[in-house]
């Protein structure tokens, strides 16, 4: 598990690539891949507890908003490992 200090550091440097004119291909893939690896995450400690508790207990709207975001995920997923992305 990292650290928050660890976490920190990562998320500054994906704001530095947000905020560089031309940040290069490099650099946009890898702080895009960091933004891919968190939400895995992110997603996988949802998925753990809707194994414990059903997803139906959310009201109407959030579902609706972490089917999307499942479904945004996928997407961009297929288009990082097929390096569509600048």
């Amino acid at each position: 598990m990292a650290s928050s200090a660890e976490a920190v550091d990562r998320i500054s440097e994906v704001i530095a690539v947000a905020r560089s004119k031309r940040p290069g291909r490099k650099k946009t893939r890898k702080a895009i891949g960091q933004q891919m690896r968190s939400i895995r995450r992110d997603l996988g400690h949802i998925d753990t507890l809707a194994g414990q508790v059903p997803l139906s207990i959310l009201p109407t709207l959030l579902y609706r908003y972490l089917l999307v975001i499942h479904e945004l995920y996928r997407q961009q997923k297929a288009m990082y490992e097929r390096r569509v992305h600048p």
